[in-house]
């Protein structure tokens, strides 16, 4: 008979599947992209340039999702991705038809950022390497779900809230970058 006076203690890491599986899937492919002797070639013949793409070079805009630019990119990619992915997996689902959804949603998220890179930048020969676009529509997803999986309403306070902070560090990142180049 257990002993019900015991609090129930739940693991210091808890992570559903589907998110250490984006994690280790992450860091193993840029393991094995590190021991390429001409990462550049990968860069051009996989990263996502918007010049490229205009001519039809659309699978760019999946395998530019797997290809970092370094350690701390795919690291940092990663982390994010493993508290990100959490809820928005759990949200899903579990089974492997939760898990294609996940998966789903993660590559929709990566192609729509990809896509609003290539609008931005339009006319410009620069590369686009790693996950941070599909690994911020899983934050905007999780910024969504309410702890028994509910989604919240987009206008809803949390929500507006978390844009803002979100899009204010974006806007201060790339402005705080070209005062750097300057």
């Amino acid at each position: 008979m257990p002993d019900s006076s015991r609090p129930h203690r739940e693991p210091a890491f808890n992570a559903p599947w589907p998110a250490l599986l984006l994690c280790v899937f992450i860091l193993g492919l840029y393991g094995l992209q590190s021991m390429v002797s001409d990462e550049q070639l990968l860069f051009i013949n996989f990263g996502l340039s918007p010049i490229l793409l205009a001519q039809g070079h659309w699978a760019s805009l999946i395998t530019s999702l797997f290809l970092h630019g370094n350690w701390l990119h795919a690291g940092i990619n990663a982390v994010m991705a493993l508290a990100f992915a959490a809820p928005v997996a759990r949200a899903f689902g579990l089974g492997f038809r939760g898990f294609l959804s996940f998966l789903s949603f993660y590559l929709v998220c990566g192609i729509a950022a990809g896509l609003g890179y290539c609008l931005i930048h339009m006319n410009q020969d620069v590369i686009l390497v790693g996950a941070s676009g599909a690994v911020s529509g899983l934050m905007g997803a999780a910024m969504r779900l309410r702890i028994e999986g509910l989604l919240l309403p987009i206008l809803s306070r949390p929500v507006i809230s978390a844009s803002i902070v979100w899009i204010g560090i974006n806007l201060f990142a790339g402005f705080y970058a070209i005062v750097q180049a300057m």
